[in-house]
C-alpha cells in the first residue's frame, strides 16, 4: 500500500475515532444511499462512517456531512492492509449492502471480530453467509429489508425527528419508465423532482425526467412510509 493511501485511509480512521462513529457502512448502491440519508435526516451522522467503491455525485455531497473513505480498487478489498488501517475503533456494526457475492465475502473475511455486529440484507446474501448466520447467531445478522436495520437503528438511538420527513431519492433503472403523477406508495407523497445540475424544484411531475433527477418524497408517517419506500425500491 502507497504512502499517500496508507495516510488518506488513517485519515478516515482518525475522523471515525474522532466522531465515535459506531456505524460502519461499506457500498455505493441505491440501498446504501437510501439508509445514509435516513441517518442524516434522523440526526445521527455522526455515528456513520461510509467505505465507497465508487466515487458518485450522491457520495460527495454527502461527503460535506458525514466521514467517507472511496476505494475504487476492487482488489484492495481482499487486502487485511485496508482493514487494519481502518481499525474499527468504536464499531458495534458493520452494515454490508454491496451485490456482489465476491466483494461480501472479502469483506467478511477480515471482519472478525465477536464485539461486531455484521448486518446484511437477504437479497444479497450468497449462501455461504446463510451458513455463517446460523453458526454465528447475534454476530452474522441477516434482514429482510433496509426498513429492518433503520427501524432497529432508531429505537438504539432512540432520537427525536427534529425535521419534517422529506427525503431524496435517486431516479434510476426502471424508476425512470413510470408515470411520477400516478405512483403511489401509501404513506409517501410526491412533491416534485431536484434536478441535480441547477438545484431547482421541478414542477408539475409530468415533465421529461432527465440523467441525475432525484424525487423529493414527503412521508407522512417516519415508520410506516419508510417501510413502504424500501419495500416499493427493492423491486426495482
Amino acid at each position: 500500500m502507497s504512502f499517500l493511501k496508507r495516510r488518506r485511509i488513517r485519515k478516515f480512521a482518525e475522523k471515525a475515532v474522532e466522531r465515535r462513529s459506531t456505524i460502519f457502512v461499506f457500498g455505493s448502491n441505491i440501498f446504501a444511499e437510501a439508509f445514509i440519508d435516513h441517518l442524516i435526516t434522523i440526526g445521527a451522522h455522526e455515528k456513520v462512517s461510509l467505505i465507497s467503491d465508487k466515487k458518485l455525485a450522491w457520495i460527495e455531497e454527502v461527503e460535506k456531512t458525514i466521514n467517507v473513505l472511496i476505494e475504487e480498487r476492487r482488489e484492495e478489498y481482499s487486502k487485511r492492509n485496508l482493514y487494519e488501517n481502518i481499525g474499527f475503533q468504536n464499531a458495534e456494526k458493520v452494515i454490508i449492502l454491496h451485490e456482489e457475492p465476491i466483494i461480501i465475502q472479502n469483506i467478511m473475511s477480515f471482519i472478525s471480530d465477536e464485539d461486531l455486529q455484521v448486518v446484511l440484507i437477504e437479497q444479497f446474501a450468497p449462501p455461504f453467509v446463510h451458513y455463517l448466520a446460523a453458526q454465528k447467531q447475534g454476530h452474522i445478522v441477516i434482514v429482510d429489508n433496509l426498513f429492518q436495520i433503520v427501524r432497529e437503528l432508531y429505537n438504539q438511538m432512540n432520537l427525536p425527528l427534529a425535521k419534517p420527513q422529506v427525503i431524496s431519492i435517486p431516479i434510476s433503472g426502471k424508476l425512470s419508465e413510470l408515470n411520477l403523477i400516478n405512483l403511489e406508495i401509501p404513506g409517501i407523497k410526491v412533491i416534485n423532482i431536484l434536478r441535480e445540475n441547477t438545484k431547482e424544484r421541478i414542477f408539475p411531475l409530468d415533465d421529461p425526467i432527465q440523467e441525475n433527477d432525484r424525487l423529493l418524497l414527503y412521508l407522512e408517517d417516519p415508520v410506516y412510509s419508510m417501510k413502504n419506500l424500501v419495500e416499493f425500491l427493492s423491486t426495482y
